[in-house]
């Protein structure tokens, strides 16, 4: 369909200790530098909730959450690291109990459990799917309808290992395809570096991972 350009995940996440603070709010982070060529700092991170149980902060784009790789400093698990010292705990891979994921070019909020009791709270919140995630996107071209149903399976591209690629089952190369799910709504149609490019919003509704830059293309 069309190439995504940007993805924010604009949050409406119900967890048990955080929904007296996002029950019925749609709040949208928008990316500030689209597109540039700024490298990311440990300083890049926003506070966007905190308790004794969560903190949920904004994610920078073109950041990893957590990585194996000594040459790569700037994660969000470092980032927390250094903000929050005090936090930090040994027994955890990577200081931090995330009880999700978002991608490295994706931006938006990211929550993080404090303790266990939280950490298997949230975990079964995600996992019973009684949470829900909504993501603003710009893409490429104009999309003619303005709410569109995607339902097409989706499954890993075989690479030379060095990536890790999903891809629609249209795709003869498709490995173990499994039902994704996403609703679409056309927010607006206008131009992006000089082409043409729709906002649209979406709303995920299975957990395939990366499954919307593949149900885009």
């Amino acid at each position: 369909m069309s190439k995504v350009i940007t993805l924010i995940w604009v949050n409406m996440t119900f967890l048990s200790n955080l929904a007296v603070i996002l029950k019925g709010k749609l709040t949208m982070f928008v990316r500030c530098v689209i597109g540039g060529s700024r490298k990311p700092k440990l300083t890049d991170i926003a506070i966007l909730y905190k308790s004794d149980n969560f903190v949920v902060v904004n994610k920078a784009f073109d950041v990893l959450i957590n990585s194996d790789d000594a040459q790569v400093s700037v994660t969000v698990a470092n980032q927390l690291r250094q903000l929050y010292p005090h936090l930090v705990d040994p027994q955890v891979a990577f200081y931090f109990r995330f009880v999700h994921r978002l991608d490295y070019s994706t931006s938006g909020a990211l929550c993080i459990a404090l303790n266990k009791k939280s950490a298997a709270s949230a975990t079964r919140s995600f996992v019973g799917h009684r949470t829900r995630k909504f993501y603003l996107a710009l893409v490429h071209g104009y999309i003619e309808k303005d709410l569109i149903r995607i339902e097409k399976e989706v499954g890993s591209l075989p690479t030379d290992g060095s990536l890790y690629k999903m891809c629609t089952v249209e795709n003869p190369a498709c490995e173990k395809p499994r039902h994704a799910l996403t609703h679409m709504a056309v927010l607006g149609r206008g131009v992006y570096n000089a082409q043409p490019a729709s906002k649209v919003l979406l709303k995920l509704c299975t957990g395939i991972q990366s499954h919307i830059h593949a149900n885009m293309r």
